[in-house]
């Protein structure tokens, strides 16, 4: 395997890992998206309207879980939109790497 292919290799490595990466926090920002915040439910939010709606929130539903979860962990803060975001901006940098590192030659 000479250097060109080993380099190939890496980044598509670097590029898979990168996208899993996105996913996941992108995935782990749904509480805070929604409206659930480590300070509550966030006014004019999704939350907002969906609590609203269900009047009393009785202890131990999904709503009450989603909250709870917001609350006590970092999922109620912006940070894991920040994570997407650096990872989204790292798997775009590698698709691009790899496609500008192309060999032309047959």
């Amino acid at each position: 395997m000479d250097e060109e292919e080993t380099l190939l290799i890496g980044t598509t490595a670097a590029t898979a890992a990168a996208g899993t990466a996105a996913v996941a926090a992108g995935a782990a920002s749904v509480p805070f998206a929604m409206g659930f915040t480590s300070a509550g439910v966030a006014a004019g939010s999704a939350a907002a309207a969906i609590q609203s709606g269900i009047g009393s929130v009785a202890a131990g539903s999904w709503f009450a879980t989603m909250q709870s979860i917001a609350a006590t962990t970092i999922l109620g803060t912006p940070a894991p939109v920040v994570v997407a975001g650096c990872f989204a901006v790292g798997l775009v940098g590698g698709i691009v790497f790899k496609w500008c590192g192309r060999s032309t030659q047959a």
